[in-house]
């Protein structure tokens, strides 16, 4: 078993939410300035939102699968059930249950 508790930073949050927003608007739409000035203020007031609500998130691995503790609550989510796993460049995006056509493609 394997235990990392987890705690997020504005950056991480901002890169993660820019590489969905490329891959959903594509890269040029997201790298426009104006993308930017309506996004990055909502995102950081979300970020702190969040922030608030989950405070540190604990994960914990283990052969069946993984939970998440958090202030929020408690999520589990079994190997098995994974459907597909996007690998992007800062992190990875387990995706879980019957997948879209969409999402199935990738």
């Amino acid at each position: 078993m394997y235990t990392i508790t987890i705690q997020y930073r504005l950056i991480e949050y901002f890169n993660f939410l820019t590489d969905v927003c490329s891959f959903e608007f594509g890269e040029k739409f997201v790298r426009a300035w104006y993308f930017k000035v309506l996004a990055y203020p909502i995102w950081f007031f979300v970020f702190y939102l969040k922030k608030v609500k989950e405070g540190e998130c604990l994960f914990v691995f283990s052969e069946v699968g993984f939970e998440r503790k958090s202030n929020s609550g408690v999520t589990y989510l079994k190997w098995e059930k994974i459907g597909k796993v996007v690998v992007r460049e800062h992190f990875y995006i387990l995706v879980g249950g019957e997948l879209p056509s969409d999402i199935a493609s990738l």
